[in-house]
């Protein structure tokens, strides 16, 4: 039976088992990334540095976050007992309830209209349906943000097999936590020098080069969620760490990810190398605060939670779908307004549908896993407070100064 597993440590949101830092972070996340890509519908209206000024990292963000969350599970499953192959695939299954119907519905409504009005793709689609279409290579521009999806993916169904090879024949829990460690250590170094051979070799020289070939490719990015893991490890063994100091930890975190973007990133070698690392490090520091940050609840604090819930929902729509449907809409009749109504209606589109999505096809799907007979309550697996995918971005979010746009 794979253990109950609260969603983290510390006070929890007033009346629920959600825990209103992480939400707050979700949340923030999420509508950072729309934002971001929002920016497609007011190019070259609008000065580009600007209106991206305040981006960040939120990939980066989600997958230390994915880690995190996923990680306490694996840990009390595979570290703190023995997993077997019962718990493996009630893991996975539960895992795969909670991501995938939502990431094959819009799939196959991507794939089914760009048929129809003929705009096809730049790649074989079959790759999307089993993940492989980034996992050492580029990832085709069909459905963008897919990529970040292969990252979790692979990384949660090679993680729990590590983690019974690491832990076999083990003695003591003691001596599987420190296997945990080092296998943690050679997963994040292994993929940090998977990303070498694409800089050291000289074929990266603009924005896009990078994130073609070192943000945006399966094996190069485990580190962020391997990070993730780690705060699972100390936030489960060595509470004295995981509270000590954390609004201190919290602030250096949240001014290591301004530097990173506002000025580490002018330095190529940083950009190239460092960034992709130091954000999820950066993120780690404040997650010892969020994942203990409660707040009283009032109408701010639904809606946070409100759209946290739905971040999932919200990242799998607001590009490619959302700009689908913009692409059948007129806007002539708003004349000098056009942007301005366009706009709008792009946020408008992305939380409609998301909300539906939600309501209609994510919550139903996920409320199946408890019709298997040997299924845990939904909440062992922190259903209610763990919206576990990544969200991703595209043009603009983390652009390394030092990397310029190709023309």
């Amino acid at each position: 039976m794979v253990p109950s597993l609260q969603s983290g440590s510390g006070s929890r949101h007033a009346e629920t088992s959600r825990v209103f830092g992480l939400d707050l972070l979700r949340a923030i996340s999420i509508l950072m990334i729309v934002y971001i890509h929002a920016m497609g519908v007011v190019s070259g209206i609008v000065d580009e540095y600007i209106y991206l000024f305040p981006a960040m990292d939120s990939v980066s963000m989600f997958f230390v976050l994915s880690g995190y969350l996923i990680g306490r599970i694996l840990i009390k499953t595979f570290v703190e007992r023995t997993g077997d192959t019962r718990s493996l695939g009630q893991f996975w299954i539960y895992r795969w309830f909670r991501t995938l119907p939502n990431y094959y519905l819009i799939l196959t409504v991507l794939v089914v209209v760009s048929s129809l009005n003929g705009s096809g793709s730049d790649a074989p689609v079959g790759p999307f349906f089993i993940f492989s279409q980034n996992i050492a290579w580029k990832h085709p521009s069909f459905f963008g943000e897919a990529w970040s999806l292969a990252v979790e993916e692979w990384f949660y169904l090679l993680m729990p097999l590590l983690m019974i090879g690491a832990m076999w024949r083990s003695p003591s829990v003691a001596a599987s936590r420190r296997r945990l460690i080092v296998l943690l250590a050679v997963v994040a170094l292994a993929s940090i020098a998977a990303r070498l051979p694409a800089g050291l070799g000289g074929h990266v020289v603009t924005y896009e080069d990078w994130d073609s070939m070192m943000r945006k490719v399966v094996v190069g990015r485990f580190d962020a969620l391997a990070i993730g893991v780690f705060g699972a490890y100390l936030s489960i063994y060595r509470t004295d760490l995981w509270t000590r100091n954390t609004r201190l930890l919290a602030v250096a975190g949240v001014v290591l990810i301004v530097l990173d973007r506002h000025v580490l990133c002018r330095y190529v070698p940083y950009a190239i190398y460092g960034s992709l690392t130091v954000v999820p490090l950066s993120t780690l520091l404040m997650m010892p605060y969020l994942s203990q940050l409660s707040c009283r609840r009032n109408i701010i604090t639904d809606a946070i939670e409100w759209i946290s819930r739905r971040s999932y929902s919200m990242y799998l729509v607001n590009l490619s779908l959302t700009y689908l449907i913009l692409s059948y809409l007129p806007f002539e009749w708003a004349g000098s307004q056009a942007i301005a109504v366009k706009y709008l209606t792009y946020w408008i589109i992305v939380v409609g549908i998301s909300a539906g999505l939600y309501r209609l096809w994510e919550m139903p799907m996920m409320n199946l896993r408890t019709r298997f007979r040997w299924s845990t309550p939904a909440h062992a697996f922190g259903v209610n407070a763990v919206p576990a995918a990544p969200k991703t971005v595209d043009a603009g979010e983390g652009l390394p100064a030092g990397l310029q746009r190709a023309n």
